[in-house]
């Protein structure tokens, strides 16, 4: 069974002085991920925002449609960069204005060239009601790397569990959420879900965060949160199924390592066998 390595981001949304501060940024956190030798790296929901902001003068309903200007940049600079240090890159999310509707999609980065994308399904009134978000594309995708099972849900869809059930009958071992929660009750939402799923399908689950509370739009109000690394409650794991978490509202990275081969001794094991009763 495979041992991945995985880092989670706290990214900041703040106002950039110019647009190449971002990839800087990001260049930097890889590298941080890279150096404790992480095989993964999760980058939060709407992370790409305040890059899309400074390609428009900071007009927020110009930011939420630029993407198709830029996603050849944006997709070369992310290959390369998971090509570069041998890591799965899970993009975070970004809006797409897809044919006649704005969607919210994670983008994910193989170092073999792989690229496979994850639309959110479930808006929150501030994506539906204000930014006319809507859901996009209805699968729920999957990938295997180095024989571990892994999907994208993005923020809010984890609080639905017909979702990560949707992955469960595909055999996923790690969920992999990019957050941005506009409270602390929302971090909270999110986080318990989080661990709720960890529990019912015997999975890992790992979140990362937006915060930032400094740049001065009336449509995207304050982030918070921190990353985070959730497991079933069982023998094997931490008793109270946190694996590690982030500083809270600090930009950084938090790695720990996946062991693949718990999850499925746990689920053969375990004092219950959560997922074996779903099916």
């Amino acid at each position: 069974m495979p041992k991945i390595r995985a880092s989670a981001t706290q990214f900041e949304f703040r106002t950039l002085r110019e647009p190449d501060e971002f990839w800087q940024r990001i260049e930097d956190l890889i590298k941080k991920a890279s150096a404790e030798d992480s095989q993964l790296i999760l980058f939060p929901e709407y992370f790409s925002l305040p890059w899309l902001l400074s390609l428009c003068g900071q007009n927020f309903s110009e930011a939420l449609d630029k993407f198709d200007d830029v996603k050849v940049d944006f997709h070369q600079r992310f290959e390369a960069l998971a090509k570069q240090h041998q890591m799965i890159i899970v993009a975070g999310s970004t809006p797409v204005f897809m044919r006649v509707r704005r969607v919210n999609r994670a983008f994910v980065y193989l170092p073999d060239g792989r690229r496979f994308e994850q639309d959110k399904q479930h808006m929150t009134r501030i994506e539906s009601e204000a930014w006319k978000f809507s859901s996009g594309h209805p699968n729920i995708r999957f990938w295997e790397w180095k024989g571990a099972g892994l999907g994208v849900a993005i923020s809010y869809d984890i609080e639905f569990p017909a979702y990560t059930r949707e992955l469960t009958k595909k055999d996923v071992d790690i969920i992999l959420i990019p957050s941005c929660t506009t409270d602390i009750h929302g971090y909270w939402r999110v986080r318990h879900c989080a661990q709720a799923r960890a529990v019912e399908s015997q999975t890992y689950v790992v979140m990362s965060s937006l915060f930032g509370t400094s740049l001065p739009l009336p449509e995207k109000p304050a982030a918070y949160g921190r990353a985070g690394f959730f497991t079933p409650c069982d023998t094997l794991f931490p008793e109270e199924g946190v694996l590690g978490l982030g500083a809270l509202n600090q930009e950084g990275v938090t790695t720990h390592l996946l062991d693949v081969g718990l999850l499925h001794k746990v689920r053969e094991e375990g004092t219950v066998l959560n997922r074996k009763e779903i099916f």
